[in-house]
């Protein structure tokens, strides 16, 4: 792939150069905008929330950035997915002030999937939770874990304008469909708890937000691998996808880009992963993870970005099925949309053809 020199200048680590931004909701409704109303989609966007047959599989995914009452900033990973009743949690916790506390824990999980007034109940009791609370609109979210290594009980309101990935939620992902939609910067609020007999934190719900992603539908590149990223520059919020599939051949580079009004552009890019300093995954025998990359957006104003980690070690390790991902934090620099710009967010690479072991 080619790109241009200007890209490949960018600094090597951006990280170096970014401190820890304030994390600050948006505190718009996500359905009753006037964009919310107009947008195009494929589908309600309370459907997906059902545990139902159609739309209880899939993945509910969530990072929340946020400021404890002992006055740290953290980034907390929550993901739950399930196909045919079966699947796995998994989480992960990181301090963003000095980058040397992380934990993680991954459990796979059978028959968890239940029913309460038609919404969203995922429950493992005594372990973890993601449920759906409301019955009008976009519910709130409510997504908790006790493990020792650490607990939360995480509460988020849809205070955010959707990005529909792709522009109307969906598009090919390897075999078939997949359906995506995102809620960038949800309020919110909950506890913290690190290890066993930790202080219980309080989430500082003005310097506090989640982004959720959900995903659903029959595609996933399992001859493959994905790398995605979100991407915070102020108001402006970024999804970015790219996707190698070997059967069928795939190979998928674009990103969302939901502004600050709520309108939402789509672009092509160019994506080069930077190999020069890997992380060697710990749990699967020759895999790798790119630490660094550049990114092209493709059009007019545009802009060249080198997105890098935060710090190496941000790897969730299962025991079966998906055994290794590497999910974390990202810094941004470069320029965008005609501006210089410094942003964050957050990343999850896998290699399915090679992490999934059943």
């Amino acid at each position: 792939m080619r790109i241009s020199t200007s890209l490949l200048s960018l600094p090597l680590l951006a990280s170096a150069v970014i401190g820890v931004p304030k994390f600050v909701p948006e505190k718009t409704s996500s359905l009753d905008t006037p964009l919310g109303r107009s947008l195009p989609a494929l589908y309600d966007l309370r459907q997906p929330l059902l545990s139902s047959s159609d739309n209880g599989d899939g993945s509910w995914w969530t990072s929340t950035y946020l400021k404890a009452s002992n006055h740290s900033n953290y980034l907390l990973i929550s993901h739950v997915t399930i196909a045919a009743g079966a699947g796995c949690y998994r989480a992960s916790l990181l301090d963003l002030d000095t980058l040397s506390l992380y934990k993680q824990f991954y459990q796979p999980v059978v028959g968890v999937l239940t029913s309460d007034v038609g919404l969203l109940n995922i429950s493992i009791p005594s372990q973890y939770g993601f449920q759906a609370q409301g019955a009008e609109g976009l519910p709130t979210f409510r997504t908790w874990a006790e493990n020792d290594a650490f607990s939360y009980d995480v509460t988020f309101k849809p205070t955010s304008p959707i990005l529909y990935n792709g522009g109307v939620g969906g598009f090919m992902w390897g075999p078939g469909m997949t359906y995506q939609f995102s809620i960038p910067s949800a309020v919110t609020t909950g506890t913290l708890k690190i290890g066993k007999s930790g202080e219980v934190l309080t989430i500082d719900k003005d310097n506090s937000f989640t982004w959720l992603d959900r995903q659903w539908g029959g595609g996933i590149p399992i001859t493959g691998n994905f790398t995605w990223f979100q991407l915070h520059f102020g108001g402006t919020k970024v999804s970015l996808w790219a996707t190698d599939s070997k059967i069928p051949y795939q190979k998928s580079r674009f990103a969302t880009i939901r502004h600050e009004d709520g309108s939402l552009d789509v672009r092509a890019i160019e994506l080069v992963s930077d190999y020069s300093a890997p992380y060697k995954s710990t749990r699967v025998p020759g895999l790798e993870y790119a630490t660094a990359w550049n990114v092209k957006f493709l059009g007019p104003e545009g802009g060249e970005l080198r997105i890098a980690i935060a710090t190496r070690d941000q790897e969730i390790v299962g025991s079966i099925g998906l055994v290794s991902s590497y999910t974390g934090y990202i810094t941004a620099t470069g320029t965008f949309w005609g501006k210089a710009v410094e942003g964050f967010g957050a990343t999850e690479i896998i290699d399915l053809a090679k992490a999934m072991v059943v």
